[in-house]
């Protein structure tokens, strides 16, 4: 058998499963054949065929019914089936094999984000490499400004760790904590990331587990994580040194093993503790709205425009002067979140429109602000690459709500407050012209509110 372990060994070294899937999916079978073991060893290509046949027999190969036929590792199939939930048997023909991987999608969560081949590339390395890092990923520090997307990225990185892990969420979990909802409350705050033994202070009526430990085996997500007060960042530091914390109130360690994403609008240096800061390894900076290509910008301002048609259920049609100024508008308060806020507020308006005069739901380049419609004064002062690029949008531009497949869900329903509003005011007879001032101050009243939602939190596609 020494011959035949050799050639199990020669195929091991030349069929890898990374290149073998490619070839898969490229219509090639990258296998083994008898006439490369014949080659290589120097034997008849009969004998080499029954030593490939005796291995796949006794379990070792799987063999590949094709023109010629061909031989891979079981390993190989092994890792398939985890990740594509292919069959284990021990042979199959190559259209079968290739069947199973092109109708199972394995997607990068990664490529969900906007910009993850381009403005977010790099930041897209860093933290795959972070979380495949032996022996469990190394702790990461997400910095950039309000908005940008970083509950986003969090989200995605814990993604990845489920598809490279493969693991399910009940075993990988993501738990997630905003520091500053409990900042001027520091023992409710740590109560919370830590638990606590009843008596351990005032209110502390029974035991309490802490997030800390809800988290165990996964990820637990650090948001506003400068408002964490010193004494926590301490406790922290020591659970990703040592693995190991303890309630409030109770002496005795315990076990947790965490991977702590945590988040920042502001410099670590001059708000976290250094000796916090150096048990984060790795920091990836979220590049601001301002900073994106245009065409990056472009794509995000129409998928905030389609999440409000799919909303809707119906096309939306956007004169191309919107979709420049959007474009071109820098919303430094509120970055990214901003400009989303601003976007539905657009199509509100636009909503309020379709239900007086039953056309088609229309946003115009007169519903955007003066201050944001002023930055196509300076259109001509622009580089000529990006005028290139934004000239080829001449014409209204329609959103339909199913031109893209998109997971999306959205609580705060404006387009029912609206329909519900009017028909209200007609039946008591206000006049139109009433009615329209009305329901664009309760429409700008609205958005105020949920504005700061949309700067905390990120839709599950778009950073």
């Amino acid at each position: 058998m020494s011959q035949a372990n050799d050639i199990l060994d020669f195929i091991k070294r030349n069929c890898k499963v990374e290149v073998f899937i490619k070839g898969l999916k490229d219509g090639k079978n990258l296998g083994i054949t008898a006439l490369e073991i014949q080659n290589e060893y120097g034997i008849l290509r009969n004998n080499a065929s029954s030593i490939l046949n005796l291995l796949c027999k006794n379990g070792k190969l799987v063999k590949i019914n094709s023109r010629p036929v061909t031989f891979i590792d079981k390993e190989i199939l092994n890792e398939m089936n985890k990740k594509y939930n292919v069959p284990i048997k021990n042979i199959y023909t190559f259209n079968e094999l290739r069947e199973y991987i092109l109708n199972t999608s394995i997607n990068d969560p990664f490529e969900m984000l906007l910009g993850y081949n381009s403005s977010l590339l790099s930041q897209v390395r860093q933290a795959k490499a972070a979380i495949v890092y032996p022996p469990k990923g190394l702790h990461t520090l997400l910095l950039g400004e309000s908005g940008v997307g970083k509950t986003t990225f969090a989200q995605a990185m814990h993604a990845y760790g489920l598809l490279m892990n493969n693991k399910e969420n009940k075993d990988y979990p993501f738990v997630t904590f905003n520091c500053a909802d409990y900042f001027n409350n520091p023992q409710l705050l740590l109560s919370q990331l830590f638990g606590h033994v009843k008596g351990a202070f005032t209110g502390a009526d029974t035991d309490k587990i802490g997030l800390v430990e809800k988290a165990n085996g996964g990820i637990l997500f650090l948001d506003e994580v400068h408002r964490l007060p010193p004494d926590g960042q301490e406790m922290l530091f020591y659970l990703m040194d040592k693995g190991e914390y303890n309630r409030l109130g109770d002496g005795s360690k315990r076990k947790s093993n965490v991977l702590i994403i945590a988040a920042t609008t502001e410099d670590p240096s001059t708000t976290l503790l250094n000796t916090f800061i150096r048990r984060v390894p790795v920091n990836i900076i979220l590049p601001r709205y301002k900073d994106k290509p245009i065409a990056e910008k472009i794509e995000l301002i129409e998928q905030f425009f389609r999440f409000e048609a799919i909303n809707l259920q119906q096309e939306i049609l956007i004169a191309p002067e919107v979709l420049k100024a959007l474009a071109l508008f820098d919303f430094i308060g509120g970055n990214i979140g901003q400009l989303r806020s601003e976007i539905k507020l657009l199509c509100a308006n636009a909503f309020l429109q379709y239900l007086q005069n039953n056309q088609r739901i229309y946003v115009g380049y007169q519903m955007l602000n003066k201050e944001i419609r002023d930055v196509l004064l300076n259109y001509l002062k622009l580089d000529k690459s990006i005028t290139s690029y934004l000239n080829m949008f001449s014409e209204d531009i329609v959103i339909r709500p199913n031109s893209k497949n998109i997971e999306y869900e959205e609580t705060n329903d404006i387009y029912e407050i609206i329909t519900k509003k009017l028909d209200s005011l007609k039946q008591k007879g206000v006049a139109l012209e009433n009615i329209t001032d009305v329901l664009k101050t309760d429409i700008d009243n609205y958005l105020c509110s949920v504005s700061k939602h949309f700067n905390n939190t990120n839709s599950n596609l778009s950073i």
